[in-house]
């Protein structure tokens, strides 16, 4: 068992004791600063927090896709859909800097179901550059959907 001295009597007395048993003299424990480094610690991970997500957000468009309801689309397939990626490229060119998706040269269809299909494919746009593109072509609650994105290389 440690011993201590109370302030008051100078009688030795158990470091666990609250009170000294000879004059009754209460020990109060040293108040020790806690909290303090976890109050800074949450706000500087929530402001590093909060950057990064802007940061990432501000470099996106606000759209990421365009998407257009769609109608007389026969059977989703790649093929099938092009006219209307080319019709999309055109309401929507003043995203594109003026540019209008020309060609598109299908690569792959990563997906297909009887109502839906995803594919990759290369466009040409009417500025001379070249783009790799993510076009689909899905069914929600009975409506037939077109979605594409263009990913610059």
């Amino acid at each position: 068992m440690s011993l201590g001295e109370c302030p008051d009597c100078q009688t030795s007395v158990s470091l666990n004791a609250v009170s000294c048993p000879n004059c009754g003299c209460p020990f109060v424990e040293p108040e020790t600063k806690s909290g303090g480094f976890s109050w800074i610690t949450s706000i500087a991970i929530g402001l590093a927090v909060g950057y990064g997500i802007l940061s990432y957000n501000l470099g996106r468009p606000a759209t990421p896709n365009d998407i257009k309801f769609l109608t007389g689309i026969e059977g989703p397939s790649c093929e099938n859909i092009l006219s209307s990626i080319y019709n999309i490229s055109q309401e929507n060119r003043a995203q594109y800097n003026g540019a209008t998706v020309i060609q598109i040269t299908p690569s792959e269809t990563t997906a297909q179901t009887e109502t839906s299909v995803d594919c990759i494919g290369t466009a040409k746009w009417s500025d001379g550059s070249q783009t790799a593109i993510i076009y689909k072509s899905y069914e929600d609650q009975g409506q037939v959907w077109l979605e594409m994105q263009p990913i610059r290389f």
